[in-house]
C-alpha cells in the first residue's frame, strides 16, 4: 500500500525536478528519497519519471499521479486540521467577559458539568462584546444587562455585589454601609483588571486617588501591607479568598449590584 510518505517524496521530486534538491526539501537522504520512489513505481508498476542527466522528468503518467497525490495528501491536511478543530470546538470555549466575578462562577460551572472542557478567557469593554460573538471571533460573553435577540440564548448566571474592605482601625470599618459619596475624595487601592467596574468606580468617585495595580498578586499583596481601603465583592471573596485581614462594609447604592447575563449562540449545542 502506498504511504503518505511516499507520495511526499514523489511530489517534492516532481516540483523540483532534482532528487537531491527533493532530498533537501523532505530531509531525508537521496539515496532513502530515490530508494522510495523506485518502490512507489514497482508498487504502481508505472514509469513516474523520466531520468536526464541532472534532472528528472514527469511522465504522461507520472503527471497524472502527482496531480493525483496533491489532492489526496491536501484532503489529508484537511482531514487533520479538522479533526483538531472539531475537537478544540467541543472541549475548548472561548469567553469574553466584561468582569471577571462571572469567569469564576463558569468554570466552576464548566469544572462539574462539562469536566476536561478548556476555558480561555479575557475581559474586553461590554460595548465590544456583541460584536466578538456575532463575528464569531468567541463561543460565549458576559454582559452586565439582559438582551433580546434571535440569534443568541441569554441567561442569567450571578450576580455580584460590591463592598469597601478597610483596615480595621479605619474611620469607616465599624459602618453599617457607606456610598460612593463618602469615599469621593479618599485615597484607595484599586485593581485595574475589574472589566467594567472600573469604569463605575471612576465616574461615582471622579475625586478619589486610586493607587492603580495591574498585577492581582501585586494588588494582594499591597491590601496585605497598606493601611488604605480597597474594593472587594462577594464572588472575589468566595473565589479568590481574598482580603481576608479587613473589615468588609457594604456599598449603599443600586449600581453596588450587578446582574450577569451569558450570552451565546443558539446553535451551540455545547452551551446549552
Amino acid at each position: 500500500m502506498v504511504d503518505f510518505y511516499q507520495m511526499r517524496y514523489f511530489l517534492a521530486a516532481a516540483k523540483t525536478g532534482n532528487f537531491s534538491k527533493a532530498a533537501e526539501e523532505v530531509c531525508i537522504s537521496q539515496p532513502a528519497l530515490s530508494k522510495a520512489i523506485r518502490n512507489l513505481e514497482e508498487q504502481l508498476s508505472v514509469p513516474l519519471f523520466v531520468h536526464n542527466k541532472n534532472k528528472v522528468e514527469l511522465t504522461e503518467y507520472g503527471k497524472y499521479a502527482a496531480a493525483l497525490a496533491e489532492k489526496i495528501l491536501t484532503e489529508a491536511e484537511n482531514f487533520e486540521s479538522q479533526v483538531k478543530n472539531h475537537f478544540q470546538n467541543n472541549t475548548e470555549i472561548n469567553l469574553v467577559s466584561c468582569a471577571p466575578g462571572p469567569i469564576w462562577v463558569l468554570q466552576e460551572e464548566f469544572a462539574k458539568s462539562k469536566p476536561g472542557t478548556k476555558v480561555n478567557h479575557r475581559i474586553d469593554n461590554p460595548e465590544n462584546l456583541l460584536e466578538l460573538l456575532a463575528s464569531r471571533k468567541c463561543n460565549l460573553i458576559i454582559l452586565p444587562y439582559k438582551i433580546e435577540d434571535e440569534r443568541f440564548e441569554c441567561r442569567e448566571i450571578c450576580t455580584e455585589t460590591l463592598s469597601i474592605a478597610f483596615p480595621k482601625n479605619h474611620k469607616y470599618a465599624k459602618k453599617k454601609s457607606v456610598t460612593f459619596a463618602d469615599m469621593n475624595g479618599e485615597a484607595m487601592l484599586l485593581y485595574s483588571q475589574i472589566g467594567f467596574w472600573y469604569e463605575l468606580h471612576l465616574k461615582k468617585m471622579p475625586d478619589t486617588h486610586f493607587l492603580l495595580q495591574q498585577n492581582r498578586e501585586d494588588f494582594s499583596e499591597l491590601v496585605k501591607s497598606s493601611l488604605l481601603p480597597s474594593f472587594v465583592t462577594d464572588l472575589s471573596l468566595k473565589h479568590l479568598h481574598d482580603q481576608q485581614n479587613r473589615v468588609y462594609v457594604p456599598i449603599d447604592d443600586p449600581n453596588a449590584t450587578a446582574h450577569f447575563y451569558a450570552v451565546w449562540w443558539k446553535t451551540d449545542k455545547r452551551l446549552r
